[in-house]
């Protein structure tokens, strides 16, 4: 059995106490190594042994002993106290190595020479007793027997628990027929992580082990509390520690109020600090100008002087809370409790509104905390009174360093105008500076698109779209553009439901703009001095945009705007679409963030912006204005743009200035949303799939020009265009504007590389063909840790492939391939009209060059005797165009090949030996991005045809065949002309 390291604290005065230990432990042959240091009182032994029967052993000295801490990678600790009178103990855990952990301690109370067996149940609600800790998780930790004096001490090995998996559930003893005592697992001290010395004076602690009267151990209600001070040091007033386990007990509406997010692997460096308690009451704190404030956090002074803020609030400030159609003013007056601090290296900025609480932002030379009061529950956790010294003085509270992104003040309202202040102090424009004040309505058609995909989370479908309107924010300040313009959300509405005053049309352009220009105009107020006015509404839409041209239904355009119509109530709109496919599930170029370049050439007509070469001598390609937007570069503006925005004067409604409302301020991403949404990311929104990646044969350095994505899940490769500003594109190079450079990012970035979880299987399942087999997947997940700001970590893929057996699945008569895929492309032929709904289908033979053609499901043709497979068409609806995984395809050298992800393999293949996109739709060589006027190009067809005798029409496509639409395929007039407006932009 492995040797643990456990250290003791052990009173001891002199140096002939530390003799006595040695000699105590020195005959001992399963004790070796004792460290002994007098001045700390510490006894550090590796030993085979019990830890009580060690603790006995330095006992026999006459000295108190307690256990401080382990080695391992990390430690638990058990108290069982809830269930049955008189029956308690502690049992420590300590993983050792990532494969083995030590189970050590010590129960009472036991019926004597009688099995008992150790369980690790679900949860940890102990609010029941034993009866409420759920089902057992692991059901067999080991078998424990009691001595004649009822006491059982066991150390013993077990080398497939995970500590990490069982802290938080509960730990059972019971004699096979009832629980008999329980208690929470919890986190427990690390070697010389618990540096608390034993008092002189008497008293129990919680590690002390003696055979004690019932009364001596800690209320239930109160063990979780006892559990945390493991970790803790010895407390002085306003200093701060940390308690690594307690965001481990935070609920998921604590999580997301301390730290912003629901993963307890993403939680920010942070510590509980003791802070000084405030001026004895509110009333108090109202009357003080300024008073000192001082304490320490991650091991540096923080001295605050802070000086009442009385400008935060106008004082007609009015608060309204809506509750449907019910709207009513929060009577209430805002308080006068908010403070700054301001020096030569740090500001700050305090709210103390509440009793005993503190909540702020302090900012220092390299980097910013946040300070936030514990709830009840969480102080209830962390404060019995358990150590030395008194901490009535001092309140709890958690302070944390702030994103390494940005300054993240949104959960500030009441330090908000402060902060804003720094912000413009130290950042002034100069004199004719141009801001537009924008609204941005985002429809109930995009909504739908994107709230499931972020767990109908709407601050994280938020974040998104202030991701998105930075990276907006970030064409308009490219120096090509000459003069730069701020753009500030002033609002910002999610339509869960369309507005019945707000009819869509399906997606008609010209009268979707009419209605938009119509609907917001009612909303904006009609004063520019007014701060809710906006110069620009923007309609961001899921809907795929229309028009007819020519008498012919085109979808190409993809926004459109009225040119010059800013700071006009009735022309300052724009429709732009973000997340929009097809009728096939296929993406246009606005799928993704290239949608940021949509929205900016749309801008770009409100201002006065013509399409280049449009009457003027700019070139037709290359730059944001071109007349076509494709998934390519054009990432600058042209001389054209620029001139025209140098004589933006006319647009009075810009030369005032706005301050962003805190959750609406996109500048926090500081012009690089690519450091957040990194290139994986950027993938995954565009195809709306956790699986996507940047495609492995693209080059990285060249995804600032295109950024290239495939998936798992489906065929071919998509492009999602340029990768957003900032996104990184080699070794310290990163994307700007639409080169990939060496340059840093505008703030440092805190990088976690991700970590794979565990694998996950799914059950075995089967199309139950004649001949086949079924087939199983195995997923994981990058979240242990969750990658931050980086796409490093998790190498490999996120899922592999297998066959099963599939004979207690398929019980009765199993179908021939030919009746499978008769009604599959029935149900086909709903969706193309091309195929014959009664013409049946077909299994093709298996092709060594085209692995996936005995896999796909070949229908008739209704216009033809030949068979099609809609491979291109479906790839991207939900509806697989193959036959089941398992499915046999052939038999070659006295060996069955069965279909596996859709490519006709031998049985003994294994996906998990390569990558699952070598070679994944490969075959596919073009673009699965939609195309302006057809699926795809009808030279291509034959390769994914057979003749009425079943035989291939074309088995290789040539490089001509495959080429992507041309720019100008995409052109198309997205702007509306009012005539009377021409004199302001020419």
């Amino acid at each position: 059995m492995p040797e643990s390291k456990i250290e003791f604290a052990v009173q001891m005065t002199c140096d002939s106490c530390v003799e006595a230990v040695k000699k105590a432990l020195g005959d001992e042959p399963n004790i070796k190594n004792v460290e002994i240091n007098l001045e700390k009182g510490s006894v550090v032994v590796d030993t085979t042994l019990p830890t009580l029967t060690v603790q006995k052993k330095i006992e026999t000295t006459g000295r108190k002993v307690v256990v401080r801490g382990y080695a391992g990678s990390s430690a638990g600790v058990a108290i069982l106290d809830t269930g049955t009178p008189n029956i308690q103990g502690v049992i420590r855990f300590v993983q050792v190595t990532p494969n083995s952990c030590i189970i050590d301690g010590t129960v009472d109370g036991l019926e004597p020479d009688i099995d008992h067996k150790l369980t690790v149940y679900e949860c940890g609600d102990l609010s029941q007793g034993c009866d409420s800790v759920g089902d057992p998780y692991h059901p067999n930790l080991g078998v424990i027997t009691a001595e004649k004096n009822g006491r059982a001490s066991f150390r013993f090995e077990d080398d497939g628990l995970k500590l990490p998996d069982i802290i938080g559930r509960s730990l059972v003893v019971n004699d096979g027929h009832k629980r008999l005592v329980c208690g929470v697992i919890a986190r427990s001290a690390g070697l010389f992580e618990n540096p608390k010395t034993i008092c002189a004076c008497d008293g129990v602690t919680i590690w002390d082990e003696k055979s004690k009267p019932k009364s001596s151990f800690i209320h239930s209600s109160k063990m979780l509390g006892m559990l945390f001070l493991v970790l803790l040091p010895e407390i002085r007033g306003g200093e701060g520690f940390a308690i690594e386990a307690l965001h481990d007990y935070m609920t998921e509406p604590e999580l997301a109020y301390y730290f912003q997010t629901g993963d307890k692997s993403a939680v920010p460096e942070y510590e509980v600090v003791y802070l000084p308690e405030l001026p004895s009451s509110v009333e108090a704190l109202e009357d003080a100008d300024t008073f000192d404030y001082s304490f320490s956090a991650f091991e540096r002074p923080i001295d605050l002087k802070l000086k009442k803020n009385d400008r935060i609030a106008a004082s007609n400030l009015k608060t309204y809370l809506t509750e449907g159609d019910f709207v009513e003013v929060l009577a209430s007056p805002p308080k006068s409790c908010h403070y700054i601090h301001r020096d030569a290296s740090t500001v700050a900025a305090i709210s103390a509104c509440e009793p005993r609480s503190m909540q702020g932002l302090i900012f220092l030379d390299d980097t910013t905390l946040e300070i936030h009061p514990l709830t009840e529950r969480l102080q209830s956790l962390i404060t019995e009174p358990l150590v030395e010294g008194s901490i009535d003085d001092t309140i709890p509270h958690i302070v944390k360093r702030a994103s390494s992104v940005y300054a993240d003040d949104e959960a500030f309202p009441v330090v908000e105008n402060f902060w804003n202040n720094v912000r413009e102090a130290s950042s002034h424009r100069p004199a004719g500076a141009l801001t537009a004040e924008l609204a941005m309505f985002f429809d109930e058609a995009a909504y739908k698109i994107f709230a499931p995909y972020l767990g109908n989370d709407d601050g994280k479908l938020q974040d998104m779209l202030l991701a998105y309107m930075n990276g907006v924010q970030a064409l308009y300040h490219h120096p090509s553009l000459g003069t730069s313009i701020e753009l500030v959300l002033v609002r910002l509405d999610i339509m869960k439901k369309q507005p019945s005053s707000m009819p869509h049309y399906n997606g008609e352009r010209s009268k979707l703009l009419d209605t938009f220009c119509a609907y917001q105009s009612k909303l904006n107020p009609s004063k520019d001095s007014n701060p809710d006015h906006w110069d620009m509404a923007l309609y961001v839409s899921g809907l795929d945009f229309f028009a007819y041209e020519n008498g012919r239904k085109s979808g190409v355009t993809m926004g459109l705007a009225p040119v010059g119509g800013v700071c006009l109530n009735e022309f300052d709109c724009v429709i732009a679409e973000l997340g929009t496919t097809n009728v096939f599930g296929k993406p246009y170029p606005s799928a993704g963030f290239t949608s940021v370049y949509i929205l900016a050439h749309e801008i770009g007509h409100n201002l006065g912006m013509h399409h280049d070469s449009v009457g003027n001598s700019c070139p037709k390609e290359g730059y944001v204005m071109s007349p076509s937007r494709g998934t390519n570069g054009e990432t600058q503006w042209s001389h054209c743009s620029a001139e025209i925005m140098a004589k933006l004067d006319w647009a009075k409604c810009l030369q005032d200035s706005a301050k962003n409302p805190k959750h609406l301020d996109h500048s926090r991403f500081l012009d690089s949303p690519g450091q957040k949404y990194t290139a994986k990311k950027q993938c995954e929104i565009l195809l709306r799939d956790k699986d996507a990646v940047v495609s492995p044969s693209q080059e990285l350095s060249t995804i600032c020009y295109n950024l290239q994505c495939k998936t798992p899940n489906r065929s071919g490769y998509y492009f999602a265009g340029p990768a957003l500003e900032g996104t990184q594109c080699g070794t310290k190079k990163y994307c700007f504007g639409g080169d990939c450079v060496s340059r840093s990012p505008p703030k440092p970035t805190k990088v976690v590389p991700g970590g794979w979880g565990p694998w996950k299987e799914s059950p075995c399942s089967s199309g139950c063909i004649e001949k086949s087999r079924g087939f199983q997947t195995k997923k994981r997940q990058c979240d242990s840790p969750a990658a931050i700001n980086t796409d490093q970590g998790c190498q490999g893929s996120s899922v592999e492939f297998g066959i099963c057996k599939d004979d207690k699945i398929c019980k009765s008569k199993r179908l021939s391939a030919v009746d499978y895929a008769s009604q599959k492309c029935q149900e086909f032929a709903k969706l193309l009209p091309e195929l014959d709904p009664k013409g049946g289908g077909l299994q093709a033979p298996h092709e060594e060059a085209r692995v996936w053609m005995g896999c796909a499901i070949f229908c008739r043709r209704a216009d033809s005797g030949g068979y099609y497979t809609p491979r291109v068409e479906l790839n991207d609806l939900g509806a697989s165009p193959y036959f089941p995984d398992g499915t046999w395809c052939h038999r070659e050298k006295n060996l069955n090949y069965y279909c596996l992800h859709h490519h006709c393999l031998p049985e003994n293949f294994h996906f998990s030996k390569v990558d699952v996109f070598d070679g994944m739709g490969g075959d596919v060589s073009f673009s699965q991005n939609a195309r302006p006027f057809a699926v795809i190009p009808p030279e291509i067809k034959p390769y994914f045809s057979l003749g009425a005798d079943g035989k291939p029409l074309k088995t290789v496509l040539k490089p001509h065949e495959t080429k992507n639409p041309k720019e100008e395929d995409w052109e198309t007039d997205d702007y509306v002309i009012i005539p009377q407006l021409k004199e302001r932009y020419y």
